[in-house]
């Protein structure tokens, strides 16, 4: 247990409570000595990155229209704790209106990422049914489950599209 932190200028000494005896260790009264600098030994050199585990289960087929594995959506909307840690969701409102939900911090290793959604995206409808509220997004889940194609009508930067999506 520590009893005591003893401090000086250059140093200093720690007392330690060991079964019922005080104990002090000591500290350097030396000043560490400066080197020069050594830049990191991997420089230059590519770091192990790991694994995609989206490479060639989520494919771009033109734009807008992604092929995507159902097991791999299954694992995804299987473990939403994971899933919430890849972006924010918060409400978007136009004219004092809920009008669907922005989608901001995407992280680069993210299925958001990879279905080709981007920080600012407003999640207007899926499957033709309006994100008006939360309960309504919550119960799109299921759709995403069931479903073996998919609409995602988005607004980004202003502008109205459609992510298409062939679940197989």
């Amino acid at each position: 247990e520590v009893a005591e932190i003893q401090w000086r200028y250059m140093g200093g000494r720690l007392v330690l409570l060991k079964d019922g005896n005080y104990e002090c260790v000591e500290a350097s009264t030396t000043p560490k000595k400066r080197g020069k600098y050594k830049p990191p030994t991997n420089r230059g050199k590519k770091t192990k990155s790991k694994k995609d585990p989206f490479k060639g289960r989520i494919k771009e087929v033109s734009p807008g229209r992604y092929q995507v594995d159902k097991a791999l959506l299954d694992e995804q909307l299987a473990d939403l704790d994971s899933l919430v840690r890849q972006a924010r969701v918060i409400p978007h409102y136009s004219k004092g209106k809920q009008a669907g939900f922005k989608i901001v911090g995407i992280r680069s290793n993210s299925i958001f990422r990879h279905i080709g959604l981007k920080s600012g995206d407003v999640l207007k409808s899926v499957g033709g049914e309006e994100l008006t509220t939360i309960y309504k997004a919550l119960g799109l889940l299921d759709k995403f489950k069931t479903s073996s194609n998919l609409a995602l009508d988005i607004q980004r930067r202003g502008k109205s599209s459609t992510l298409e999506y062939d679940i197989r």
